[in-house]
């Protein structure tokens, strides 16, 4: 058994064709949404080919209460599993125990019994866990319960898993610790809380490797077709060439850049001389326009934020939100209670309908894969 935590040096838990479940309450679930954290895992590691699903669900717990609709807990507790069959993963991180702590009605017992449970059949079903530690509550926010009282609760939870996984002989990873800048109210995290959070658990589970960074300031000679590139790393412009009044180049790079797009992006200065100075000229980049300025700004120095690598970026994150809400659709429709439940004798032949969002999320998943491979982008600078 192993445990990871924040405070030493990581360890590889994820592995090439890795498909990976997400598997907790709302903090996870949360995370489909976003798409930050699959991104991340995905351009640290993109000779893997990870496969990520996220299975989680607002309000479930270690029994499977969330998920139990108009049913009994087991039936949560089944449809739980139903639903992990559903993601066919090989990997499973199970993220259960705050709720548990905050809710005083959970004695130790009760839990411990429930999560052994639990892990005992991921495992009897072929599947790797890895235990997720609860996180302790920020201690100086407003809450309902008393918040020292919680914390202990945590960490008795806490003791159990670490029982629990060494009996199962499974790894443990200590949870980032959140802090109430990360949150709404001091529980509720936000959007940007998701963010950072993402950003620490990738930095846990897969450390960046060496990554491309990309230049502060690029000078282009129109007419002596010359490049200077300035603070580059494992990324250029190459085949520049002039046709007419036309110029075209093409941007290569090795990898996606350790930019965090939480932050405002830094403009990259673009000189380019050489230009008449009051004509205006495009700057187009894969067929679509980035920018027009007068051949007098682009003498001078013009901000330009856009470039291949990011626009590449920010396209594989959407692809990745798209993914996850294809799968959501499939293993949860919202009208389940007509297709699946005690109103199915009015359109149960439906059913057969939420299998077709697996074609798509195999879909998106190939163009995530193409995505994630390093591409050359084509440049031009039109003069109109």
């Amino acid at each position: 058994m192993a445990r990871l935590v924040f405070s030493k040096q990581p360890i590889e838990l994820l592995q090439p064709n890795d498909r990976v479940a997400w598997l907790g309450g709302r903090t996870w679930e949360q995370m489909s949404e976003h798409g930050d954290l699959e991104l991340m895992l995905t351009i640290r590691r993109p000779e893997f080919q990870l496969r990520f699903r996220n299975v989680s669900w607002s309000g479930d717990d270690v029994e499977g209460r969330g998920r139990a609709a108009f049913g009994k807990t087991e039936d949560g507790y089944q449809r739980r599993l139903r639903d992990l069959k559903a993601a066919a993963p090989n990997v499973v991180f199970v993220g259960y125990g705050q709720s548990e702590a905050i809710d005083m009605r959970w004695t130790m017992d009760r839990f411990e019994k429930g999560y052994q449970r639990l892990i005992g059949d991921l495992q009897s079903n072929g599947y790797r866990p890895i235990i997720v530690m609860p996180p302790e509550l920020p201690t100086n926010v407003s809450f309902p319960i008393n918040v020292a009282t919680i914390n202990e609760r945590v960490l008795e939870i806490q003791s159990i898993l670490f029982k629990v996984a060494k009996k199962a002989g499974v790894t443990t990873v200590d949870h980032p610790k959140i802090s109430p800048e990360m949150t709404d109210d001091g529980l509720t995290i936000d959007d940007a809380g998701y963010r950072l959070l993402a950003k620490e658990w990738a930095d846990l589970l897969a450390p960046e490797m060496a990554t491309i960074q990309l230049p502060n300031a690029i000078t282009i000679d129109s007419k002596q077709l010359t490049l200077r590139i300035e603070g580059a790393k494992g990324w250029s412009f190459e085949n520049l060439e002039r046709t007419g009044d036309q110029l075209s180049w093409d941007e290569k790079f090795s990898s996606f850049p350790a930019v965090d797009l939480s932050k405002k992006l830094v403009p990259i200065i673009w000189t380019i001389r050489g230009l008449t100075n009051d004509a205006n000229y495009d700057l187009i980049l894969d067929g679509k326009m980035v920018v027009s300025a007068t051949g007098l700004e682009w003498k001078y120095g013009f901000a330009v934020f856009k470039n291949g690598v990011i626009a590449r970026r920010l396209a594989l994150q959407q692809k990745i939100i798209e993914k996850e809400q294809a799968f959501f659709h499939q293993y949860r429709p919202q009208n389940e209670t007509y297709l699946f439940l005690f109103r199915k004798h009015e359109q149960g032949k439906n059913a057969v309908e939420t299998q077709q969002f697996e074609e798509q999320v195999e879909s998106l998943e190939k163009e995530i894969i193409t995505l994630i491979k390093p591409n050359v982008h084509h440049w031009k600078l039109l003069k109109r």
